[in-house]
């Protein structure tokens, strides 16, 4: 594997962007045991080929092996996105699912959907897939169908270590199954809607860790319920997850496409993990629903005038958007005020960042704020005064 790896390095010495060769030795050293080098050479074929499925799962198989269960959950996420019918990655969601041992990652319900699917899609009955629809089965409490699956599991030709993992689990279903019976948690929607309210009112009281807990048991009392994916989604956002914000925004987006400000979260993860073509594609999404949302307009505008990547960067549509985000909210927001300043200026039209700076100014924006924008109205003075010669 060594020779591989050596081998690979070599061809991208001579084609650095080529994004085979970039998942060729991120698999390469991957199987070596060298897991910070296949991440980091299958984040680079992904930005070279984003839309790889192939990819993706190698890189969720490597994040789950370094122990980044959120980013390997991500990463999986993705790879079914691109490619629904993928049963190992069906497969190794449902598996992550159901065994995580961080609660806040734990989804039995997710767990069983994914389980079945990919035993659905795969028509050799492999002894994996259907070892971990019967670990789904047992989380969920449905313990007659964990037996029952396990059996099937220990039918199928494996190897002897195999073999004895799947004994040893039927043994813990058949314990579960005849164990005295008690009262089960069972889904109500009703109950669902009440967890929620009270995470997002310790949400509002700053209780993020209670609140994180309420979503979850609302989740776990109703799966289908959107709000409490867009809200762990956001409470990912704000303690700088984005892989957590992305998996739980692309949930709640499987229930309702519609969501505005799901794709709205989802693009801030996104752009928070560098991905700025995927964030812009979130926000444009939001504006199909919601074509005055000013935080997805203000959004577009600060990408588009400011990105990094000149294949993306357009100071007019920047521009465009930056007026549409401050006509949305009747220019009263200062943060909006100062990306269209910054878009005038890109654009070359001084005059206009000058008086749509002081606007900003005027809306007595907190100290820190008001450092920046003095900052580059000076700026934009200097330019204007420098253009009037």
């Amino acid at each position: 594997m060594n020779g591989a790896a050596a081998e690979f390095q070599a061809a991208l010495r001579l084609s650095p962007n080529d994004a085979s060769t970039h998942f060729y030795l991120g698999a390469a050293l991957k199987a070596k045991g060298d897991l910070n080098g296949a991440v980091a050479e299958l984040q680079s074929a992904l930005r070279l080929s984003p839309n790889d499925a192939n990819t993706h799962f190698y890189l969720g198989a490597a994040l789950k092996a370094k122990g980044d269960l959120s980013g390997a959950i991500a990463e999986y996420e993705a790879a079914i996105r691109l490619d629904p019918k993928r049963a190992s990655a069906l497969n190794s969601l449902a598996w992550l699912y159901a065994t995580a041992g961080d609660t806040a990652l734990r989804n039995p319900p997710k767990a069983l959907e994914y389980a079945l699917r990919a035993v659905a899609l795969d028509s050799t009955q492999d002894t994996y897939h259907l070892g971990t629809l019967a670990e789904a089965y047992y989380v969920n409490g449905d313990y007659a169908n964990a037996v029952l699956t396990e059996k099937k599991a220990l039918a199928v030709q494996s190897d002897d270590e195999t073999r004895k993992t799947h004994e040893e689990n039927l043994k813990k279903y058949e314990a579960a199954q005849n164990a005295p019976s008690r009262p089960a948690l069972r889904p109500d929607p009703k109950d669902s809607q009440e967890h929620y309210k009270s995470g997002y009112a310790l949400y509002l009281k700053g209780d993020q860790e209670g609140a994180f807990a309420e979503f979850q048991v609302a989740l776990r009392l109703d799966p289908n319920a959107v709000n409490p994916y867009v809200a762990l989604g956001t409470l990912f956002n704000a303690k700088g997850d984005t892989n957590g914000a992305i998996a739980e925004f692309q949930a709640a987006l499987r229930l309702d496409p519609r969501r505005v400000d799901a794709h709205i979260g989802l693009g801030d993860a996104l752009d928070a993990k560098g991905d700025k073509k995927g964030a812009i594609a979130e926000f444009l999404a939001a504006l199909q629903f919601s074509p005055t949302d000013a935080s997805a307009l203000n959004n577009l505008a600060v990408l588009y005038g400011m990105t990094d990547d000149t294949t993306l960067r357009n100071p007019a549509k920047a521009l465009e958007y930056a007026l549409r985000a401050v006509a949305a909210d009747d220019a009263k927001n200062a943060n909006h005020l100062d990306t269209l300043a910054i878009a005038y200026s890109l654009n070359g039209d001084f005059s206009n960042a000058v008086l749509t700076e002081k606007k900003a100014l005027s809306l007595q924006p907190d100290d820190a704020h008001r450092k920046e924008y003095e900052e580059r109205l000076a700026e934009y003075e200097r330019a204007q005064k420098q253009a009037g010669r």
